[in-house]
């Protein structure tokens, strides 16, 4: 991941997937299922990096609770 990617507000698709550390595939499906949201600029899809982070925090904070869980 290239160090701008951090400091950047809109990231491209491979760059948000590069991110969140998934597929590109699964970006565009959680886009689509509306779980994480996109901006359209002009004929392309950015994320925006704040959106990101919060769908970490949010799926961090899922997976600990089911940790605890055990």
């Amino acid at each position: 991941m290239n160090e701008s990617t951090f400091t950047k507000p809109c990231l491209t698709r491979i760059e948000a997937a590069d991110y969140l550390s998934i597929s590109v595939r699964l970006l565009d499906r959680l886009a689509t299922e509306g779980r994480l949201p996109k901006v359209k600029i002009a004929n392309k899809t950015v994320f925006r990096r704040i959106d990101l982070e919060r769908y970490l925090e949010a799926n961090l904070s899922v997976r600990t609770e089911i940790d605890r869980a055990r």
